[in-house]
């Protein structure tokens, strides 16, 4: 036990707390350079950022391929570019004496490279390296800046001076770092509202890494010249910053590369477990559907075929109206069978990808009168009124089939659902193309559970009419997949007792 809890503190020591005690300490040692020389202080901190992005800028390059976030690699390859524009910073720092004749190029250099920076931290997200073309975009761009920004200051000369001996920062520095910060600030919230796309250590690393670059840069807008206490501020928080980025890769790229692969692989495990599971119950319910009519004709088949009706009508002891009944129950239920087998059928092809909407503009009047036509048999049979508003010019763009179907599918339903004597309204908003379709009855209705489970297949809801009639349970998620096809959407309210609008919105159109 001794040796366990012994164990056990070991590795609690090489937790990120350890981490975070050694960078503190190296960079106090790193400050304590700043008592001999700043410009010692100056060139290891520059050195030091410079060497964990080109750090991470190799891993995320080697690694390209095979990293489960390609954004966070373009943020690492974006970030070499960085590193190159700190280290002429670096090099043309005040006291360094290498670029001589250029004023104050170290101050425009650092503009250069973090507004490179921010860009980077803002657009990571919209690029991915495992994609060439958007890889060659990403090193292109990138390319073109820092050649553009190095040659504006050495060979050109026409950036802007930032520092001027014995003034400070000029109007025009403090400006671009007030942009830099608002550029950072827009990256932060964008991080911020997506951050269901990363792990939760990497969304803490970057906005944390933002974070720190932000104040670094306040740092930057305040200083009062090269060498003052600010200034070391600002480059401590800069390699903190850049150290968090780090992190970022590191654990994206290299320490847990699969984590995020195994999330979504155990998300698409757990989606074909649900829909094995809906498949399941969907043949289980297709079978019960089509067992009854199949067994109800088989029945009464049988009793035709053993007993005396068909060889001797005459002498039959079966009236002949009940062998009329009969065969009507045999159409009856062979209709119902096929009427399933079709919308089976069509949902299916709709499923698969099969189906594909063509959509043209059609005369609304003319696809309702059509789905009235299908329906007014049945209608007259129950004494129900068909009403519409839709008038003659009102046009509507979709697929004629798959309109025709959903409009044939709710017809047909509120015509089962009325009572005798009831009223079918069709009614159209939008002029003259139509933006929304209501066809509402004044039938039994529906409870607010019901119609949540009413477009689905996972519970199917088939309840008989008010006299008795049947349904498949496919019409109505049918209809949704349709409407889905052409852009539409498909809505219910309802209320027990005082019937239901069902509302097909064109408006996406």
């Amino acid at each position: 036990m001794d040796t366990l809890s012994d164990s056990g503190k070991e590795k609690r020591l090489s937790s990120p707390a350890k981490t975070l005690v050694l960078g503190v300490a190296a960079l106090g040692a790193l400050i304590l350079t700043s008592l001999y020389s700043y410009l010692l202080f100056h060139t290891l901190a520059e050195f030091l950022s410079i060497v964990v992005a080109m750090t991470y800028a190799v891993i995320a390059w080697h690694t390209r391929g095979k990293s489960t976030d390609g954004s966070i690699g373009s943020l690492g390859i974006a970030y070499f570019f960085v590193a190159l524009l700190d280290l002429f910073h670096t090099l043309g720092y005040t006291g360094m004496g290498i670029f001589s004749g250029y004023g104050f190029p170290g101050n425009q250099l650092w503009v250069i490279a973090r507004v490179l920076e921010a860009t980077a931290l803002l657009a990571f997200g919209f690029i991915d390296v495992r994609q060439r073309k958007q890889l060659r975009y990403l090193i292109a761009s990138c390319s073109v800046f820092t050649i553009l920004g190095m040659s504006s200051v050495f060979i050109f000369r026409i950036f802007p001076i930032c520092f001027v001996a014995g003034k400070g920062q000029t109007v025009f520095k403090i400006a671009a770092e007030f942009f830099i910060v608002l550029i950072l600030l827009v990256a932060a919230l964008r991080i911020r509202t997506t951050r269901a796309a990363f792990r939760p250590e990497v969304y803490r690393y970057l906005l944390s890494s933002i974070a720190l670059t932000i104040f670094s840069e306040l740092c930057f807008m305040t200083y009062i010249n090269n060498f003052d206490y600010i200034n070391m501020a600002g480059h401590i928080l800069k390699i903190a910053s850049f150290w968090l980025v780090y992190r970022a890769i590191v654990v994206s790229c290299l320490e847990r590369p699969n984590e995020m692969l195994y999330g979504k692989l155990n998300a698409a495990l757990s989606e074909l477990e649900a829909a094995n599971k809906a498949k399941s119950e969907f043949i289980a319910i297709l079978g019960h559907d089509l067992r009854n009519p199949l067994l109800g004709i088989r029945g009464v088949a049988q009793f035709l075929a053993e007993g005396d009706s068909l060889n001797n009508p005459q002498t039959s002891e079966t009236p002949i109206k009940d062998i009329a009944l009969m065969h009507k129950e045999i159409a009856r239920s062979a209709g119902n069978a096929l009427e399933l087998l079709e919308r089976v059928l069509a949902w299916a092809r709709s499923q698969s990808g099969m189906l594909t909407p063509v959509l043209a503009e059609l005369s609304a009047s003319a696809i309702i009168a059509e789905a009235m036509a299908m329906i007014a048999d049945r209608a007259k049979e129950k004494g129900v009124e068909v009403r519409t508003t839709v008038t003659q010019e009102a046009t509507i763009r979709a697929d004629r089939e798959m309109l025709a179907a959903i409009l044939r599918n709710l017809l047909s339903n509120a015509v089962k659902y009325s009572p005798r004597g009831g009223i079918v309204r069709i009614d159209a908003r939008g002029y003259p193309r139509v933006e929304t379709i209501s066809i509402s009855d004044e039938g039994i209705g529906l409870e607010e559970k019901e119609i949540a489970q009413l477009f689905g297949l996972e519970r199917k809801i088939s309840r008989l009419g008010t006299e008795g009639e049947s349904g498949t349970g496919f019409g109505l998620p049918l209809c949704v997949e349709f409407a889905a096809k052409m852009g539409y959407t498909l809505s219910a309210s309802s209320a027990v007792g005082k019937g239901s609008v069902f509302t097909l919105k064109l408006s996406s159109l």
